[in-house]
């Protein structure tokens, strides 16, 4: 009987046949490295090429970093500046009201601290025509606002007409509407047991020392400040004593004692306390509980 043992590999044939695959392996390096060449030569020329580009964005970009830092640091300074500033600024809302003018949301805090340090009423109407010159000359957006608030649809085709007879040039004959637009708007704020109260101003301050109860902080209630400052100025009695003043009284045009005048100063500042009660309703609206 023969032994039995394990039958042993061919080693020969293992090491032939490692060489075969190492072989075919140099063969497939071979070949991958000749199918790259071409992009690898490609990648070479393109770095060649950016880099006079990144060479010279380099400084570029540093100069953006350091001009951005710069404008950054400035931002900074200037509401340190400014802050102050504004704050005297809203808590003197009721002198821009005195001056003749309000507070609106379209007004940059610059613009309201310019007109705030304001001393004549003359000086105010000057820098205000100014200013709407430079931002809406046609009053195309203080049309819009105006006529997209709800409370004030009733007056819509008289409103429009108001805008049409501005453009014309003919002041005067806008005043008399802008005033009971104003009325209406500001009417709307008060229960309904109080809306034909003749007591406009009184009605202003109501709502003034409500918002400022609740939110003596917030901007609305510095603009109702405004607003209501600016109805005591446009409400003072007219009569003999007031003759020959260069400004408008709601009594006296509404009740005939006075003539309106044809400026356009005038309507322009009915038109912007109408806007400051426009966006007032609207943030009110935006503000109350959905039902």
């Amino acid at each position: 009987m023969a032994d039995g043992h394990d039958e042993l590999p061919d080693t020969t044939k293992i090491v032939s046949d490692i060489q075969k695959a190492m072989s075919a392996y140099g063969e497939f390096q071979a070949q991958l490295a000749d199918a790259m060449k071409p992009w690898q030569d490609q990648w070479a020329a393109l770095q060649e090429r950016l880099t006079p580009l990144l060479s010279a964005i380099a400084p570029i970009q540093e100069e953006v970093t350091t001009a951005w830092a710069e404008a950054q640091a400035a931002i900074v300074r200037e509401l340190a500046e400014i802050g102050p500033r504004l704050r005297r600024t809203l808590e003197n809302a009721a002198k821009v009201g005195r001056l003749g003018w309000t507070v609106t949301m379209k007004m940059m805090p610059i613009n309201m601290s310019t007109l705030a340090d304001m001393k004549a009423p003359a000086e105010a109407d000057a820098y205000m025509l100014e200013w709407y010159e430079e931002v809406d000359p046609n009053v195309d957006g203080l049309e819009a606002r105006i006529l997209d608030v709800e409370v004030l649809e009733p007056f819509r085709t008289s409103l429009s007409q108001c805008f049409t007879a501005y453009r014309r040039g003919d002041f005067a004959i806008g005043i008399p509407l802008l005033v009971a637009a104003l009325e209406r708007g500001i009417r709307n704020f008060v229960p309904t047991e109080r809306f034909f109260s003749t007591d406009v101003p009184r009605m202003v301050k109501g709502r003034y020392d409500k918002v400022k109860e609740d939110a003596p902080e917030t901007v609305e209630a510095f603009f109702w400040m405004s607003l209501y400052a600016f109805t005591q100025w446009l409400y003072v009695q007219y009569g003999p004593s007031n003759l020959g003043e260069d400004r408008i009284f709601r009594n006296g045009i509404q009740h005939g004692t006075q003539p309106p005048p044809n400026e356009r100063v005038e309507v322009l500042r009915l038109l912007h306390a109408l806007d400051t009660v426009a966006a007032l309703y609207r943030r009110s609206v935006a503000a109350s509980p959905s039902p």
